[in-house]
């Protein structure tokens, strides 16, 4: 049975989760195109368990994306340099 420190990060992961397709609902566009985005973000490769922070990252970087405000390979470029500098703070 996992302990409570499992069963937290689960918890926030799911929180984040939730905020992710709060914000993916809020903006303007079809379900194919929304279904797109779910399927880029839920297939991405980890190696370890899902890190909410991350996906938090994704949501809060893809909405301009989305909105039409900031172009696929900004948004690739942004996401890509967050994520590398939060990575780089856990490593130590």
């Amino acid at each position: 049975m996992p302990g409570a420190e499992y069963n937290e990060f689960w918890k926030r992961v799911t929180l984040r989760i939730d905020d992710f397709e709060s914000n993916l609902a809020a903006v303007s566009m079809t379900e194919a195109q929304r279904n797109t985005v779910r399927d880029i973000v839920y297939s991405a490769t980890v190696h370890k368990p899902l890190d909410g922070t991350i996906l938090m990252i994704i949501s809060e970087e893809i909405t301009p994306f989305l909105r039409g405000t900031r172009s696929a390979t900004d948004t690739a470029r942004v996401i890509q340099s967050r994520v590398s500098i939060y990575v780089s703070e856990q490593a130590g």
